[in-house]
């Protein structure tokens, strides 16, 4: 899979493309770290790229970002799930545990929560 982050005003964004590798919430987890070094950092991952997944990849990568964020009292947000993997989250009640928005512009509009 491929990262590609931006610093943005206030906070980071992180789009996901490509297919995984085995292992990848481990790579992403090492490639991502780097990144994550301020307290009370502010997350955006974009999933609009990802054609090509498995749920059970994505939700270890998104997973591994999470537990980093939780570690420094930051915040994420993901965007952009298609409606398979929007469907997958909902079924599994994963909208309880990620702030889910429909498109990077909505994400960014609303209100970042205290972690």
């Amino acid at each position: 899979m491929q990262y590609d982050i931006i610093e943005g005003k206030n906070c980071f964004h992180i789009a996901i493309s490509g297919k995984p590798r085995q292992n990848e919430p481990l790579l992403a987890k090492k490639m991502l770290l780097p990144f994550f070094k301020q307290k009370n950092i502010r997350i955006i991952v974009d999933l609009k790229d990802l054609h090509e997944f498995n749920s059970v990849f994505v939700l270890g990568i998104l997973n591994s970002i999470r537990k980093e964020v939780g570690f420094l009292k930051g915040n994420m947000k993901i965007c952009s799930l298609n409606a398979e993997l929007l469907n997958y989250f909902l079924k599994n009640r994963l909208d309880k545990i990620f702030y889910i928005y429909r498109n990077k512009e909505n994400a960014e509009k609303s209100v970042w929560r205290a972690a």
